[in-house]
């Protein structure tokens, strides 16, 4: 079964370039636990409220997690569950500082599940976590 999980990181430079190089550690961190594996990850650095919602998330929720900060970085892990499980991100999510923002497992497709700040790409949600907000 197919799971996505999505995550913000902040406190980042201002410069794109230093950002464009800590999105490239953070992507070739992921290299090794999950070599071999079914999973496909990407990232975005997001520098606007415009560049925010590009991605189809609510500016007012991301800026308020991440107080107000720009740029974020923004990362998607989707992955087979049958290959992968979360204890694969531990390690990764913790040396990085990375905020969960939720996990979705079910069916995929191209649209967002709510208009809250979801990460649901799923017609078919199994699973739902988010830590936003603390809750």
């Amino acid at each position: 079964m197919l799971a996505a999980r999505e995550y913000l990181m902040w406190d980042l430079s201002s410069d794109p370039v230093e950002v464009q190089k800590q999105l490239w550690e953070i992507s070739d961190a992921l290299k090794e636990p999950l070599k071999g594996k079914r999973a496909r990850w990407s990232g975005r650095a997001l520098f606007s409220r415009d560049e925010i919602e590009d991605e189809a998330l609510d500016s007012d929720e991301v800026l308020a997690i991440a107080g107000g900060k720009l740029p974020v970085l923004f990362l998607n892990v989707t992955f087979d569950t049958n290959d992968v499980s979360s204890q694969d991100f531990a390690e990764w999510e913790a040396r990085f500082g990375l905020h969960l923002l939720g996990e979705v497992i079910g069916k995929m497709t191209n649209a967002r599940a709510s208009k809250r700040f979801s990460i649901g790409r799923s017609s078919s949600v199994a699973r739902w976590q988010t830590a936003a907000a603390g809750s």
